[in-house]
């Protein structure tokens, strides 16, 4: 038999997929966990219990899908979530909805429920924000334009697309002429081929852009105001006034429109909008000029009327590959516009060592041929991530030093059993922790710590509480404050038998610097601060639910709401008070590897003689040596609820919870308190048998 007493000082791998059981020679494989429920990893290596989350409101409509995106203009005067529902646009500033006239503020949207989020959950649409204005791109309606004025004054009109963007220009013997030369003109075409496949004009060209050159070879461009026929159309001149009204082969028809489908996708570079997708021409993109966009209009100008390309006109063009790959998401890297479609991922960027894109030295190269959902991405760091074709993998974009240019990593490699439903929707909380947010279709929440400096990606689960609970939307933003990123949600519960979507937020974790009363470690909950009372109001939203409470730091038994209220036991009162459901933090480690006389000690029988815990601003800790029978530290613990115990640093006492000889040798800790705590290492004594 050996005795030994190896030590977990870390927790930066975070939670392993089971398919690693045996991979105990991975390097980080020591500083992995079995399970990590309500614990986020810090960059430290050290493991904190999250805060809790706090109700905000019941949204509009429980019933229907409802999302939302953030807006940040800078400032705490800026910072807004945006709540898009069934028909509406509703706006959440400092955790509360925006009022107007006493009613909650709200703008009328042509968006449905069903045009917002599919059956998986997915949204169907990708913003971009610029400035006070949040652009929308859905490919079944034309872009839209949210603008900021004040806190209760916002506008969502339709964006218009100036003189573009083109498909390439006609190369039939189909001639275009106009009636006339100014004004409203009606557009005769010498045949249908060349246009909507050799269809011809149809009524949903109205609105369709026209490119048309004249016998003088100077460029104008025309929007369509009325169907006649297939050969015939009516338009209005936007552009300069052409010389002549001839025939002339030399025209081109938009990208855009009701008949070819609208763009889903949307980024920014070098002051540039990047549009890209249409239901007929998945795999086509196009910048606008160079600063060509505002409130009202999209700019895509491709040359001067006389023909001449600028560096500032509108670069457009096609991801061509051996098959047709949709277009799924864009993203900025200083290498240029990382581009990913359904089959492959590119790079657009520019010949030229200013590395300006212009229309002369625009160069698109395939990076790899990974494929993605259609999903937003994000930055981390200066990385771009985005989910895999299937949305069970989470892609890295880095550069890679051995083949001189980027190339997406797996990072959900370790943690891919947390993805198996398939993700949905991912963000990035920056501060205090760099953190992505990660939602998948079953409802499931989980984090990943994101350094990737130091090589840390390690994964942590989150289970709100409550019952039936399901995650439908993340969105961070900076809080009310500007010091902190905020992760806001939008949850599904069973509340006293009835479906709610709810509105919350996750609170900052516990750092001690503060007195424990203002740990928050309740879900789903609120705060009384106010002179000294026996009663909590205001829990309407968690009617007939049991609920917790820690009272001016003080833990108090469960209570029942009834009345939107609880009263405290034994004429109890307190004047900062926490109450919300529970959401208890749990641990499972990997088998404990301690070695043997003859090598490593996995497979072989074993006990844990007894666990060290080590422990930073804590209170609350249970050990059990199956995950079922849970066993108090008793030094800590409250002989009362009226006992106000100080948080707890160092090594806890040596403890045996229950263990027996088997051969995984897990260690089970957890807690379903009020408490903080934050765990720096994990310290078992171990005695190990030779195999027989």
């Amino acid at each position: 038999m050996v005795r030994e007493s190896p030590m977990q000082f870390s927790f930066t791998a975070g939670e392993f997929s089971p398919l690693l059981d045996g991979h105990i020679n991975l390097a980080s494989y020591p500083n992995s966990l079995s399970k990590l429920e309500n614990m986020i990893i810090l960059k430290q290596g050290a493991v904190t219990r999250r805060g809790g989350s706090k109700f905000i409101s019941e949204v509009k409509y429980s019933n229907k899908k409802t999302t939302l995106v953030p807006f940040d203009f800078g400032g705490s005067g800026g910072v807004f979530q945006i709540e898009l529902g069934d028909k509406y646009i509703r706006f959440i500033k400092d955790n509360e909805y925006v009022m107007s006239g006493g009613s909650i503020y709200e703008v009328v949207s042509p968006y449905a429920s069903d045009d917002l989020i599919d059956d998986d959950g997915l949204k169907k649409f990708q913003t971009l924000q610029v400035g006070d204005v949040v652009y929308i791109a859905h490919g079944e309606y034309a872009p839209r334009a949210l603008v900021r004025f004040s806190a209760n004054n916002w506008t969502l009109s339709e964006v218009s697309f100036n003189d573009g963007a083109y498909l390439p220009e006609n190369l039939t013997t189909t001639t275009l002429s106009l009636s006339a030369t100014t004004g409203s003109v009606t557009v005769t075409a010498s045949s249908v081929n060349g246009i909507n496949s050799d269809n011809g004009f149809i009524s949903t060209d109205v609105g369709r852009l026209i490119r048309w050159r004249d016998g003088a070879n100077n460029w104008t461009w025309l929007k369509i105001t009325a169907f006649i026929s297939s050969t015939q159309v009516t338009a209005d001149i936007k552009g300069d006034n052409p010389s002549s009204s001839a025939a002339d082969t030399r025209w081109r028809l938009s990208i855009w429109s009701e008949t070819t489908g609208y763009p889903r996708v949307i980024s920014l570079i070098q002051d540039r909008i990047f549009l890209g997708w249409s239901l007929t021409y998945s795999d086509r993109w196009a910048l606008t000029i160079t600063g060509g966009y505002t409130g009202d209009e999209l700019r895509f100008s491709p040359s001067d009327k006389d023909g001449l390309v600028t560096a500032d006109a509108s670069i457009s063009g096609t991801l061509k590959s051996k098959e047709v790959n949709e277009i799924c998401w864009a993203n900025q890297d200083d290498k240029g516009l990382i581009v990913g479609t359904s089959g492959a991922d590119w790079l657009i960027s520019s010949t030229s060592s200013s590395a300006v894109l212009t229309p002369d030295s625009v160069k698109v190269n395939q990076i790899s041929s990974t494929g993605s959902a259609y999903m937003q991405s994000l930055t981390a760091e200066v990385n771009t991530l985005f989910i895999q074709r299937s949305r069970r993998r989470l892609f890295d974009v880095v550069y890679n030093f051995n083949i001189d240019r980027l190339k997406p990593e797996d990072r959900s490699l370790f943690f891919g059993h947390l993805t198996s439903s398939g993700i949905v929707d991912i963000t990035l909380q920056k501060e205090p922790l760099n953190t992505i947010w990660v939602i998948c279709s079953d409802g499931s929440l989980f984090g990943i710590t994101y350094y990737p400096d130091h090589k840390i990606y390690g994964a942590h689960r989150h289970i709100l509480g409550g019952k039936d609970v399901k995650v439908k939307a993340i969105s961070v933003a900076p809080d009310k404050n500007y010091d902190s990123d905020q992760l806001t949600v939008i949850v599904e519960r069973t509340i006293n038998g009835y479906t709610v979507q709810y509105l919350e937020y996750l609170t900052q974790t516990f750092d001690g610097t503060l007195d424990k009363k203002y740990a928050f470690h309740v879900d789903s909950g609120i705060v009384y601060d106010g002179v000294s009372t026996n009663t909590v109001s205001g829990l309407d939203h968690l009617e007939g639910e049991t609920v917790k409470l820690l009272i001016d730091g003080k833990s108090h038994p469960d209570l029942v709401v009834s009345g939107g209220s609880v009263t405290l036991l034994n004429s109890k009162e307190g004047s900062y008070i926490n109450v919300g459901l529970a959401c208890p933090w749990y641990i499972k480690t990997q088998r404990v590897e301690a070695g043997s006389r003859d090598g490593v000690s996995q497979g072989k029988n074993k006990k844990i003689q007894g666990v060290i815990v080590r422990l930073l601003n804590s209170l609350g800790l249970s050990f059990s040596p199956d995950g079922i029978d849970y066993t108090p530290l008793d030094f800590e613990q409250a002989q009362s609820y009226n006992e106000d115990i100080s948080l707890y640093t160092g090594d806890t006492p040596l403890t045996t919870g229950g263990f027996h000889y088997d051969t995984d040798g897990y260690i089970y800790v957890g807690d379903e308190g009020v408490f903080p705590i934050t765990i720096l290492a994990i310290m078992p004594q171990v005695i190990t048998s030779d195999r027989g």
